[in-house]
């Protein structure tokens, strides 16, 4: 498919390029670019350290390790060639590799990460921040490992491949990164071909279904046992403000995505805007509203942060909360606080203007 350059004159195709032809590496520029703005290929996720290696008797190397919100490892696997050459094979054993890895050893290599390059911070408390928790959970860590393969292109064989593993419950997707020339200009076509997004929701409908006749059921939350954990963790009043929410988020959004955690549930409304998903934010079960500013602003048109300091200025109208934006940290809204109609609404509205802005930008 053909990106096309659109002016009153006329439409004209771009001309397409390789990424060897435009002087890109894999590893030095291609690997460092998607490295700061991992959410362009895997949103929601965090990278905890790259040309990852530390098994024995094996000098293979992930390009990327991460951490996704679910606390499941992510193993992406990056390419430049036309074909995407073996990459399926390389990281299946990659994921293999790190399917036993504790959240110690996690933190362990995030740690070496953060030195290497020159970052303060204390690993642990980034990984837990990122998730959420207060404390380590062993049990909730790394119970699966999902694969993102990155190519300039995929061959037959491998897609067929890679469609032929998803089907058995293994998690791939596939993202093509084709660069084109723009005069002196290189634009950056980035789409998902596997699993295609109308059908994403579908297949884990799917794979829901097998998991439980198998009684092995890895994505437990529905509407139902979400609101039910509510009513349970906060009580009837908590339980109405979040029917409400949701009730709010479901006709502006593309789909609502039910967290898998086995012990704290999420609900995410998710906007498609463009060739984007944005997710607005996550309602958990234990009654905290989080708005993910560290990920959204690793969304291009937001990266400048002044629609994000907007957002937080329009989330601080809300009577009872603060919340300091240069703490860069996420949005944690209790709740209890929604119960009043007034703050509801704000929160509403401030939601609603920032849909508007996204689309406008």
């Amino acid at each position: 498919m053909a990106i096309l350059e659109l002016s009153k004159m006329e439409i004209q195709a771009l001309e397409e390029t390789t990424f060897a032809e435009a002087g890109y590496r894999e590893r030095e520029d291609l690997q460092r670019l998607l490295r700061e703005k991992i959410d362009l290929i895997c949103p929601n996720t965090m990278v905890i350290t790259e040309e990852f290696g530390d098994w024995e008797e094996s000098r293979r190397r992930i390009d990327l390790l991460a951490l996704d919100q679910d606390a499941n490892l992510v193993v992406v696997e990056l390419k430049r060639t036309e074909d995407g050459g073996h990459m399926d094979l390389q990281a299946i054993r990659y994921a293999a590799m790190v399917s036993t890895m504790t959240f110690d050893q996690v933190v362990s290599a995030h740690e070496k990460y953060l030195e290497r390059w020159g970052n303060a911070g204390n690993a642990q408390e980034a990984i837990l921040d990122f998730l959420e928790w207060e404390a380590p959970k062993e049990d909730e860590f790394a119970q699966d490992v999902r694969i993102v393969l990155v190519s300039a292109e995929f061959s037959k064989e491998l897609t067929t491949a890679v469609v032929w593993l998803n089907e058995r419950n293994l998690d791939i997707q596939c993202i093509r990164l084709k660069p084109y020339k723009m005069k002196d200009h290189l634009l950056l076509d980035a789409q998902r071909l596997i699993p295609l997004p109308e059908v994403a929701d579908y297949q884990v409908r799917v794979r829901q279904k097998e998991q439980a006749e198998r009684g092995q059921e890895a994505y437990p939350w529905t509407y139902d046992r979400f609101m039910k954990a509510v009513e349970n963790n906060l009580g009837k009043e908590a339980l109405r403000a979040a029917k409400e929410l949701y009730d709010w988020a479901v006709p502006k959004s593309k789909t609502i995505w039910w967290g898998k955690g086995k012990k704290k549930g999420s609900m995410v409304p998710v906007w498609e805007l463009g060739l984007r998903e944005v997710y607005p934010f996550h309602l958990w079960t234990d009654g905290i509203v989080a708005i993910w500013m560290d990920a959204l602003s690793r969304i291009p048109s937001l990266s400048d942060g002044i629609v994000l300091r907007k957002l937080a200025e329009r989330i601080n109208e809300i009577e009872g909360f603060h919340y300091d934006y240069e703490s860069r940290k996420r949005i944690r809204i209790p709740l209890p606080l929604l119960l009043e109609a007034q703050n509801m609404k704000k929160f509403q509205q401030a939601c609603e203007w920032f849909r508007d802005e996204l689309q406008r930008i």
